[in-house]
């Protein structure tokens, strides 16, 4: 009778034993690597752009230099699939102030703009230059900056001369050949270097300033993208929702680490 009851007792040992092991085993997952959405202000430095204006002779030209690989300004990627953004520029204005709109495609049909610059002239060689981050994506005056440029100005003589406004022709899956399918994001600190020391060339001085007061307005100044997983200083209430959805998505297995681009190029790792 004692051995039984002492076999007994062994056993439920032993099987207490293994059912604590089975507990412990970790169960099936998703071998899932969550994203961290960086923040969109990291990827455009207005500064830089500010610096960029500088050297353009024209909003076309404009356009071409913020989306050059060789300067590398724009390392904006508001969709998160490791390709910097194309910008577009829209030009605006009356006959005192004159503005660009700089927006980009987040996906097909989803726009959203990222900053506007208006110029208001003061004298034949010197201009006001005003740039302005939208609230969405930067944080109120600490992006904002008012900039006095004179002497190598080369927008003045355009701007405040007769010609059509340039509208961007391009967009997503339309790209022109010097972008073609875009290049892969720099580290948030390579990038920070590379401003750093391209606005070592700026002759303007800068001061940071509160949004514009002109009348004029920007064409896209309601465009607003609700699938932008980048992080954002202030989103909106569809913004925040998607990317609540999207952090869900993730932790539950919904999205691996690998990203697709459908701007017409493969697929990429995440950072």
């Amino acid at each position: 009778m004692q051995v039984a009851l002492t076999s007994l007792v062994i056993l439920f040992v032993i099987s207490g034993f293994f059912n604590q092991c089975s507990d412990s085993k970790p169960r099936a997952q998703y071998n899932v690597e969550v994203t961290k959405y960086n923040k969109a202000a990291d990827g455009l430095d207005l500064k830089s752009v500010g610096t960029l204006l500088e050297k353009s002779k024209n909003a076309n030209d404009f356009e071409t230099l913020l989306n050059s690989k060789d300067q590398g300004i724009n390392n904006l990627d508001l969709n998160q699939d490791n390709i910097v953004d194309y910008i577009k520029v829209t030009e605006y204005g009356d006959k005192r102030t004159k503005g660009f709109s700089l927006t980009t495609e987040v996906s097909p049909g989803e726009e959203q703009e990222i900053a506007t610059i208006e110029v208001e002239k003061a004298n034949n060689r010197q201009a006001n230059v005003n740039i302005h981050g939208n609230q969405q994506i930067y944080r109120n005056s600490h992006h904002n900056y008012l900039y006095s440029g004179v002497g190598t100005f080369l927008l003045m003589s355009y701007l405040f001369s007769p010609h059509s406004l340039y509208a961007s022709p391009y967009g997503w899956g339309r790209y022109p050949n010097y972008y073609n399918r875009g290049w892969a994001t720099s580290s948030r600190k390579n990038y920070s270097q590379r401003t750093a020391n391209y606005n070592k060339t700026n002759t303007g001085k800068y001061a940071n300033g509160s949004a514009s007061t002109s009348k004029v307005k920007s064409p896209n100044a309601n465009k607003s993208s609700n699938k932008i997983k980048a992080g954002l200083s202030n989103p909106s209430r569809s913004q925040k929702s998607f990317q609540t959805r999207q952090a869900r998505n993730v932790r539950s297995g919904g999205f691996g680490s690998m990203r697709s681009s459908n701007r017409g190029g493969g697929s990429s790792w995440g950072k």
